[in-house]
């Protein structure tokens, strides 16, 4: 590997060689081992950050897909009650048009005849009720 570059590891430290007079220095192996020494509680302290990092973002990242699928699931039971309105008014209307023979019924005297279109009429309004039981809080 060329001087100068990084390597996958960590960077390049280029160090000189010692001479072997500095080696047999007083003390010169008990400096180095503290360096040594110092070196590695770096290396430790830093894999340690790197791995808590790591495992930082492999929860963030399980977090974001449990929420993704969250947000799946709520997008597809409000895409289910789209058109609830919509069913709601033409329910209205159907009750509308029920009523109006009912009251023809009532003028021409069938009385049977009104008291089923009466009662068509409450089930659907308990139908429209039901609908808007269900539907979410706007």
């Amino acid at each position: 590997m060329p001087a100068g570059q990084p390597s996958p590891e960590g960077p390049f430290i280029e160090l000189t060689a010692v001479t072997e007079t500095e080696l047999r220095a007083p003390g010169a192996v008990k400096l180095l081992y503290r360096e040594l020494t110092e070196l590695k509680a770096t290396h430790s302290s830093c894999l340690a950050e790197l791995n808590s990092e790591r495992s930082r973002n492999e929860a963030l990242a399980s977090k974001a897909s449990s929420s993704n699928k969250d947000y799946c699931v709520l997008k597809e039971r409000l895409s289910a009650t789209g058109h609830r309105h919509a069913v709601v008014r033409l329910i209205e209307v159907v009750i509308l048009v029920i009523l109006a023979y009912a009251i023809d019924f009532a003028k021409s005297g069938s009385w049977r005849n009104l008291v089923v279109f009466l009662i068509l009429s409450v089930i659907l309004w308990i139908a429209i009720y039901l609908i808007d039981r269900g539907a979410p809080g706007e």
